[in-house]
């Protein structure tokens, strides 16, 4: 059953405001992922506009609210045009990119181009790193956009904070009866935060939270990489970023090409443990809630979970 949210973005009207944002009888074309229904997505006219709908606000503000972060960097991104609130949803306008998905293109290459193709990926993300990274106690703005100034809460607590309560969930299932499994992975969590730096001078970066074949794009006529699909990004440590890719990339051996890749071209040194642990976190973020709402991928992450314990 839909949620409200989306309930609304079904019903909305949507020639109303292409009509008041295009003019008379658009061209549209809909390119929505309808496996995610929390937002539509419209190509306006001869491909020269992008136009995305949300269902779910917080999405909507962090998409708005990170283009116009792009609009000061010189990473390759779609330029952003306008975005707004009509009827409770949000829209937001950006540039259509004469460029092809990496999703249309990946099952065709070899094994050896999947290999070099991870490893330019790698140094893609660390460009992005690079370029949109700030010292945490200059964060003013939580991800919602509402502003708290310096009494907004440390990075490694609100980290912990979301990990107790994805820890208390499992536990509230008696650990799925794996309970020697999930108990040696908080135990290997929960002592790494004992003992990490607590301080407020880490460095963090603008992650992209989705970083895919799927959301990235090759643009033919400038020989470049660009990124796309920023409703999920928000200020982390790069690590954060990593524990999404290398789930994907561990089972097919991809992840120290990718790895390899993204620190060519990074100033951070690699730590082996603190990404171990962002992806321990991955997995048990993943295991909290798709036991009864995605077995098969509950199945996936709980084989990653034992495989990564054996390497402790």
């Amino acid at each position: 059953m839909h949620d409200k949210n989306v309930e609304k973005l079904l019903a909305f009207d949507k020639k109303k405001l292409f009509t008041a944002l295009f003019g008379e009888n658009p061209v549209i074309k809909d390119i929505s992922y309808y496996d995610d229904i929390r937002n539509q997505t419209y190509i306006i006219g001869d491909n020269q506009l992008i136009c995305k709908l949300y269902a779910d606000d917080v999405r909507w503000k962090r998409e708005a609210g990170n283009y116009l972060k792009m609009r000061k960097s010189d990473f390759l991104t779609p330029e952003f045009v306008d975005f707004g609130k009509t009827d409770e949803v949000g829209w937001v306008v950006i540039t259509y990119l004469e460029a092809k998905s990496l999703e249309n293109i990946y099952g065709t290459i070899s094994e050896k181009d999947k290999v070099s193709l991870w490893r330019t990926l790698g140094e893609l993300l660390a460009n992005f790193h690079k370029a949109n990274q700030v010292k945490e106690r200059d964060i003013y703005l939580t991800d919602s956009g509402e502003e708290v100034g310096l009494n907004r809460i440390d990075y490694y607590s609100g980290l912990k904070q979301n990990y107790l309560k994805d820890r208390d969930k499992i536990k509230k299932k008696d650990c799925y009866n794996q309970k020697t499994v999930f108990l040696k992975a908080f135990d290997k969590i929960e002592n790494w935060f004992e003992h990490t730096d607590k301080g407020m001078n880490h460095v963090l970066c603008l992650c992209h939270n989705d970083f895919s074949i799927r959301n990235v794009m090759y643009d033919s006529k400038r020989k470049k990489y660009c990124l796309i699909d920023f409703e999920s990004a928000y200020y982390a440590e790069p690590e954060f970023d990593f524990a999404r890719v290398l789930l994907d990339l561990k089972p097919c051996h991809l992840d120290n090409c990718f790895l390899d890749g993204y620190y060519s071209g990074s100033e951070r040194k690699n730590d082996s443990e603190k990404t171990k642990i962002y992806l321990l976190l991955k997995i048990i973020e993943i295991c909290s809630w798709s036991y009864e709402r995605a077995r098969e991928y509950f199945d996936q992450a709980f084989l990653m979970l034992c495989k990564e314990l054996e390497e402790v």
